[in-house]
């Protein structure tokens, strides 16, 4: 049983299977329906390693660091041994392509950049404040992006990208204020350099244009009118913890998984809206 608990904290399936969930999302946008294809699969199971990949390597990467924020991953990989954590992440990302081959040639290129803007984050831009937030806040929804390419029609979830990418920077710059006490080891974050109350409201200010960003799929035609309701249901949960943030100064912690809930609201809004 610890096994398994050690594998489901290291590879932690949460935010791995929310990259599975961005794959299918962009694939449905492309195909302009709900339906499984056999490219869409494929493209789906090559994310799930890759993302595995990257958690294990970050794992790594970030071990003294996990200690102090996420003390349970720090045990998980004591457990598996930061050996395992290497070479099972270089060896995920291998499994990856091999599996993406058999999807397209642009989903390999797509692959091939995400694993360059991951690498790119964890030795170069992760120290250097805002723009390690902004590689991931690109690397992300670039996801997306990779299961429109799935299905032969990148074209509605590169929209959804570009509207993506402002409230998933202010979500990583709420991050870097949650973990602030252990990135203080090794790491150079954007409250570091400003200050936590700035970052702070530049991350809270970021994460609410969704509100505005979120009308644009209907706006555009890419989903029906049923995609409202949801995505109203997320407005309402950011209007919520924002406003709660600024007057009561609640905790970051709460603020960063209150978003993440309406982000998830708002994909599973774009798949009823296609529905």
């Amino acid at each position: 049983m610890n096994i398994i608990f050690n594998f489901l904290i290291f590879f932690r399936f949460h935010n791995v299977l929310f990259g599975v969930l961005l794959v299918l999302t962009g694939g449905f946008l492309g195909l302009g329906k709900i339906q499984i294809t056999d490219s869409l699969v494929i493209a789906m199971v090559s994310i799930l390693v890759s993302c595995m990949g990257c958690v294990a390597l970050n794992n790594y990467w970030d071990k003294e660091v996990d200690k102090i924020v996420h003390p349970l991953r720090a045990q998980a990989l004591d457990s598996l041994t930061p050996r395992f954590a290497y070479l099972s992440g270089f060896f995920l990302f291998i499994c990856a392509f091999i599996t993406g081959i058999f999807v397209s040639t642009i989903f390999i290129l797509f692959l091939i950049i995400g694993f360059m803007l991951f690498l790119f984050y964890e030795q170069r831009t992760k120290n250097r404040g805002l723009s390690g937030n902004i590689t991931v806040a690109i690397a992300l929804p670039l996801i997306l992006i990779s299961g429109g390419v799935a299905v032969n029609n990148p074209f509605p979830s590169s929209i959804i990208f570009f509207i993506s990418v402002p409230p998933v920077l202010g979500g990583e710059i709420l991050r870097d204020i949650r973990d602030v006490k252990g990135d203080e080891m090794k790491r150079l974050t954007l409250p570091m350099s400003i200050g936590i109350p700035a970052a702070k409201t530049l991350g809270i200010g970021l994460v609410v244009t969704y509100l505005f960003l979120s009308l644009i799929p209907y706006v555009m035609n890419l989903v029906n009118l049923w995609y409202l309701p949801g995505v109203v249901i997320a407005d309402i949960l950011i209007i919520a913890v924002t406003a709660f943030a600024v007057k009561k100064n609640c905790s970051v912690r709460i603020v960063t998984e209150v978003t993440k809930v309406a982000f998830i609201i708002g994909l599973f809004s774009l798949i009823i809206g296609i529905y």
